[in-house]
Order: C-alpha cells, then sequence, then structure tokens
C-alpha cells in the first residue's frame, strides 16, 4: 500500500481505537491519494453551501407547514439578490425554491443540513466534525451566512482546508458509514452511538468536495455507497 494511504489508515484507526469503536484492519476499500483529487476552491464551495442553505430552510417549512409564500420571498430574495446563488441552484434545489416538492423531496432536502454543515467546515467555518450522534446546531448554521452581508464577505471570512484533511476527514466518516452498513446487512439496528442519516449527508459532501470534474459533480445525483 501506498504511504500515503497507510499513514491516513492509521489515523483512521487511531481515532477508532480512541472512540473504542470495532473495525476489521484487513477491510480494503477504494482510496484516493491527494495527487488525484482535483481541489475545488473557496467561491465554488461557498456558492454550492449557501445555495443548499436556501433550499433547506425553505424544505423546513414545507415540513412545518409554515407560511410558504413568506419564506419563499425570504430566501428568494436572498438567493437571487443578497448572494446572488440563483445560478448555483440544483434542480432539486430549484423545484423547492419556486416549484411544487413532494414530501419526499422537501424531507431529503431538510437533511442537508449535516451535508451543508460538511462544506462549512471545508471552509474552516466550523473547527471540527463533531462524533456523528447528534444533529449539527441548525441555528449556529444559519448565523454562518446570516452574519455576513453578500457571498463576497462570506468568502473572506472562509478558509479551506487542504485535500489531506478532507480526505482524512472521509475516511474516518466511511468507516462510521461501513458500519451503519454491515449493521443492516446483518438485518440489525444501526448502532446505538451512530446515525447512518448524518454519515450519509457526510459522505455526500465529502464525495462532492472530491468529486470535482467526476460524476460526483451533481449534488442532486451523488451516488451513497
Amino acid at each position: 500500500m501506498n504511504d500515503e494511504l497507510r499513514v491516513r489508515k492509521l489515523n483512521t484507526y487511531k481515532v477508532l481505537d480512541e472512540l473504542d469503536i470495532p473495525y476489521d484492519k484487513d477491510l480494503n476499500y477504494p482510496m484516493k491519494l491527494e495527487s488525484e483529487v482535483n481541489k475545488r476552491d473557496k467561491e465554488e464551495i461557498a456558492r454550492r453551501a449557501i445555495a443548499s442553505l436556501m433550499a433547506i430552510q425553505v424544505a423546513c417549512d414545507i415540513l412545518n407547514e409554515s407560511d410558504l409564500e413568506q419564506s419563499r420571498k425570504t430566501f428568494v430574495g436572498l438567493t437571487e439578490k443578497t448572494y446572488q446563488v440563483k445560478n448555483d441552484l440544483t434542480k432539486d434545489e430549484k423545484e423547492v425554491l419556486y416549484g411544487n416538492p413532494t414530501n419526499e423531496l422537501a424531507a431529503s432536502t431538510s437533511w442537508k443540513y449535516e451535508a451543508y454543515w460538511t462544506l462549512l467546515w471545508a471552509l474552516e467555518l466550523v473547527p471540527t466534525l463533531e462524533y456523528p450522534s447528534d444533529i449539527c446546531d441548525c441555528m449556529h448554521a444559519i448565523d454562518i451566512v446570516r452574519s455576513q452581508e453578500n457571498l463576497k464577505d462570506f468568502i473572506m471570512t472562509s478558509g479551506l482546508r487542504s485535500i489531506k484533511e478532507i480526505l482524512n476527514e472521509q475516511d474516518i466518516n466511511y468507516r462510521y458509514y461501513l458500519l451503519c452498513e454491515e449493521a443492516r446487512n446483518n438485518g440489525e439496528e444501526d448502532p446505538e452511538y451512530l446515525d447512518f442519516r448524518i454519515i450519509k449527508e457526510r459522505h455526500l459532501a465529502f464525495k462532492w468536495l472530491l468529486g470535482k470534474n467526476t460524476e460526483d459533480d451533481n449534488w442532486d445525483l451523488i451516488k451513497v455507497e
């Protein structure tokens, strides 16, 4: 095994050992080298994060049966005028903001909070990705964007984590994912200390972050396997 991949695996083992989480050292799965990743820049990630948040907020209002007309007026205004990310919306996000989304689409969009939170982590706007047992701090997630007057200011307050950091965190999260998959394949419940919904959305975000110019470019169509 390549030295870079070996070091990454050892880092993952260390984290899992500290958390007393079981794992299979002989398990083989695809791993990317840093040199194989086309890095996304700050603006691209920032645009994706804000566009996602706008749709998430409307989706949550749909599910909560809030005033949809007022919700759309607010978040469409933020999308088109304040942050100017309308052109960054995906097909599903446009349906939520402007169309007639199903409850299923609204529900799946609302869970994108965890993917969005991962993008904030990549932009160094949150210090760590906490253990995936509790959902992210949604109000703080909103305030991070709301505290900036426009897209330019949001980008200026952001940093950008290295490909190495992102790959390391992805590897740890993927181990969590595999634990849940193993339990499901055995007809068991997800491990009580892990929330598969959080893990799945983080996995999606990592694939997008590391998938520039690949099949994972389309936020709506990323396969989580």
